[in-house]
């Protein structure tokens, strides 16, 4: 977990070995949240949950990492799904103060679509900023 920058890599694409967590934090954020926003959430989509779930876990780990996260998103189109419970992306996108990167994310989740079992990150390369309007990510 030492790297706290971009890899260089193709451009659009994460490259570098994945780096597999050692433990998950989306479990403890969960945890605090009211439970009339638990029973609600749990009765949302599995494909929604899955994609909270993978987001929240997402930002968390790049944020244990030391990568000051603002914002993270997995472009329509960018992920793959199974019938598992797993979302992989090459191409999702992470916000820090200094711009926009791609990262690689593979989670997998349990049964109910309601825990992260497992998640390994690959960093990517920086998006210039003149693609960014391409890709629809805001510039403030």
């Amino acid at each position: 977990m030492g790297n706290t920058g971009p890899a260089k890599a193709e451009p659009g694409v994460a490259a570098g070995p994945f780096i597999q967590a050692k433990q998950f934090y989306s479990s403890k954020e969960l945890a605090g949240l009211p439970k009339s926003f638990l029973v609600k959430w749990k009765g949302l989509p599995e494909p929604m949950r899955m994609s909270q779930l993978c987001n929240a876990e997402t930002a968390a780990q790049l944020n244990a990492a030391g990568i000051h996260v603002i914002g993270f998103g997995i472009p329509k189109g960018a992920e793959s799904r199974n019938s598992n419970r797993s979302i992989e992306a090459d191409k999702a996108v992470y916000r820090t103060p200094d711009g926009y990167n791609y990262v690689g994310i593979k989670c997998g989740l349990d049964v109910s679509a309601t825990k992260v079992t497992s998640f390994a990150y690959r960093l990517g390369a920086a998006i210039p900023q003149d693609k960014w309007k391409s890709l629809s990510l805001p510039s403030n």
